[in-house]
């Protein structure tokens, strides 16, 4: 499973207690989001209410409200130069071509706001425990693995390698998966005065190399997973 986009710590600051936004831009520069913002932008409310919370392992608070373009720092994707396609990727050979193309889904991490971490123990590496924010892949995995902790208890049973059903769903425009057809992973940065853009993909209608398949409708693509 590939998830864009890369890693990223938004901030040393940290809190003992879950700061506001207003404290969050005041100490770190940043905005950070309540729960209510990450049941918004995965429809995971719905889910919530029926018990399905993934045994307590849904653990993020997401900014799904960015809206800046990608400076410095965007989102990842493109073909393998390493690995080739795999089969469920046969039904998006014109963009992957014959290598692996990544992401699969795209989840929210945006880096001109984050999620709120609490780090709750030490591993000897000077962390000091208390709520950080993050952006990234820190963010997006933990995102979609908490989706998919709220699938397995919906099965009852681990569902074990998702790429063929993912795949397989959005052939069938399943509406648990929601495409992402506007924006693109271009980057521009300036670096000792000098301005440098890196071109990336444009988000298209169906599979792309900038947002895969497209993000995430929780409380249907749930129950599609584990009716699948």
């Amino acid at each position: 499973m590939s998830i864009a986009p890369a890693a990223m710590h938004l901030s040393n600051k940290h809190w003992q207690t879950p700061p506001t936004t207003a404290d969050c831009i005041e100490t770190a520069g940043v905005p950070c989001y309540a729960p209510f913002q990450l049941q918004r932008a995965y429809n995971l409310k719905r889910l919530y209410k029926q018990g399905l919370t993934g045994r307590g392992r849904t653990i993020v608070i997401v900014d799904a409200l960015a809206r800046r373009p990608c400076r410095p720092i965007c989102s990842g994707g493109g073909r393998s130069h390493v690995f080739p396609r795999p089969p469920y990727q046969n039904g998006v050979s014109q963009a992957v071509h014959g290598r692996r193309g990544t992401p699969d889904i795209s989840m929210s991490a945006a880096v001109d706001g984050g999620v709120l971490v609490n780090i709750g123990f030490t591993g000897g590496d000077g962390i000091t425990p208390g709520y950080y924010i993050f952006g990234g892949t820190s963010e997006a995995t933990p995102e979609f693995a908490g989706v998919v902790a709220i699938a397995d208890q919906f099965a009852h049973q681990r569902l074990g390698l998702l790429n063929p059903a993912l795949y397989q769903l959005a052939r069938n425009h399943a509406p648990g998966i929601v495409d992402i057809t506007a924006g693109d992973n271009t980057v521009s940065f300036t670096q000792q005065g000098q301005t440098f853009t890196v071109a990336g993909f444009a988000a298209v209608p169906s599979y792309d190399l900038a947002t895969g398949l497209g993000t995430v409708d929780a409380a249907k693509l749930v129950h599609e997973l584990g009716r699948h």
